[in-house]
């Protein structure tokens, strides 16, 4: 089933490379589509092992969440569609605390609540220092989490994939 974009929230307060959107969201306005087949071939292209699908969180209140995809999401919108196609993105099914809870034994090193935060757009940093902290103690890689929280989520200041593109509209069109 398609999934229309308006539904969707994002969990992120940026994008990482706001340099690729508007060569994405021309392939979106061409007819292209995010499907496992062109993301693994442009995976191989450009030497980059991340080729998922568009990740949506759904959680108990039905809310759903992009998890992984925001910059094809964002390209999508602009690109004139208003929705995925069923090829272009896979569910998952969350519990807000399941997202609020440290479990570092699935790498999920940076816990907050999307109904109330947002996340900065590039985690690595953040997450290379969660993870060699876990290896000496995971007890203080938490220690650690609490007392610098803000280096990785900030409280929300827009909710939806619409919001977070009227927000950001200056830079998208500086692109």
């Amino acid at each position: 089933m398609n999934i229309k974009l308006i539904e969707l929230n994002v969990m992120q307060e940026s994008l990482r490379h706001w340099e690729d959107i508007q060569d994405m969201s021309y392939f979106v306005s061409n007819g292209g589509k995010w499907t496992k087949d062109f993301l693994e071939n442009y995976s191989l292209k450009i030497n980059s092992k991340n080729s998922s699908l568009i990740v949506i969180s759904v959680f108990e209140d039905g809310k759903k969440y992009i998890h992984d995809g925001l910059h094809r999401c964002v390209a999508t919108y602009l690109g004139g569609r208003d929705f995925l196609f069923e090829e272009e993105y896979i569910i998952k099914e969350w519990k807000y605390e399941d997202y609020i809870e440290f479990a570092p034994e699935n790498e999920w090193y940076t816990p907050f609540d999307p109904r109330t935060h947002l996340r900065i757009a590039n985690l690595l940093d953040f997450k290379e220092k969660v993870k060699k902290l876990c290896e000496q103690s995971q007890k203080d890689a938490l220690d650690w989490i609490s007392s610098n929280f803000f280096a990785y989520k900030h409280l929300r200041q827009f909710s939806t994939l619409e919001e977070f593109i009227f927000h950001f509209n200056e830079k998208l069109n500086e692109k």
